[in-house]
């Protein structure tokens, strides 16, 4: 009920969500959408990357390595040493559970540490001809990709007729075509977010992506949209900060897809 009285608060007074409404089969669900004041306002994404852009970013430095559960990735062992006391400190493991975090003893994985210290320094830089040709895209509305349309799917007109199934048809429709915005919506932020993250990088030489562990031990970079392991806009706007030519096409090719 907290969290209902707190999207109401934000509904009216920012005007920038709505609630929809949907029938889906014999049930009802309630879905929370941005409205077209929040799309137009995103819109012009230079002026507004900023406020767009996570907590979380890339770090133009290299990542602390990891030393302990609360120590590694932004922040260094020494806490109060470091400007990252502003931010809240991230666990080795992404979890809520208190009592597993407490359990790990770091002095038994040191492999694991290895390994994320390695992932974690490792840089990247902005792919300048890739960012340039997709906000071409983006600005010109045209579908490559996956890149999303920049306009709702229109919904078919109520039909004239006193006819139950063209009504019930048309429901159908109309369900349909919500959904398929719904999903365009969140498309479109995303996009929104992964480009304006890498023009605030575009200039940097190299930057670098904090990891963090799942529950089951998977590593993961802690920063979202513009990622290496992102979605295929976020990654096609990467390369290593360090590249290495392949010089023997088919040795060297076979031995990157042997370590890929």
């Amino acid at each position: 009920e907290m969290g209902t009285w707190f999207l109401e608060i934000i509904r009216k007074s920012t005007h920038l969500i709505r609630f929809l409404r949907l029938n889906e089969g014999m049930k009802t669900k309630y879905y929370i959408s941005p409205t077209d004041e929040l799309f137009k306002w995103i819109n012009d994404y230079n002026d507004v990357a900023e406020y767009l852009s996570p907590l979380w970013m890339s770090m133009v430095t290299k990542p602390f390595d990891w030393t302990g559960v609360w120590s590694g990735g932004y922040t260094a062992s020494n806490f109060h040493s470091t400007s990252s006391e502003r931010l809240p400190a991230q666990s080795l493991v992404k979890t809520y559970d208190m009592d597993h975090l407490r359990s790990l003893d770091v002095n038994k994985m040191p492999v694991v540490l290895e390994a994320m210290n390695h992932i974690q320094s490792t840089g990247f830089k902005v792919n300048h001809r890739v960012l340039e040709v997709m906000q071409d895209f983006w600005r010109e509305s045209l579908l490559v990709g996956e890149m999303p349309q920049r306009e709702d799917y229109p919904i078919p007109p109520f039909p004239d007729s006193d006819d139950p199934e063209r009504k019930k048809e048309w429901k159908r429709q109309a369900a349909r075509i919500h959904d398929r915005n719904l999903s365009l919506k969140s498309q479109r932020l995303q996009v929104v977010k992964t480009i304006g993250l890498a023009k605030k990088f575009k200039e940097e030489s190299e930057i670098f992506f904090p990891c963090q562990l799942d529950f089951r031990g998977r590593v993961y970079p802690i920063p979202h949209f513009l990622s290496p392991q992102g979605t295929d806009i976020g990654k096609s706007l990467l390369l290593f900060s360090k590249g290495e030519t392949i010089w023997d096409t088919v040795l060297d090719t076979k031995w990157l897809a042997i370590h890929g």
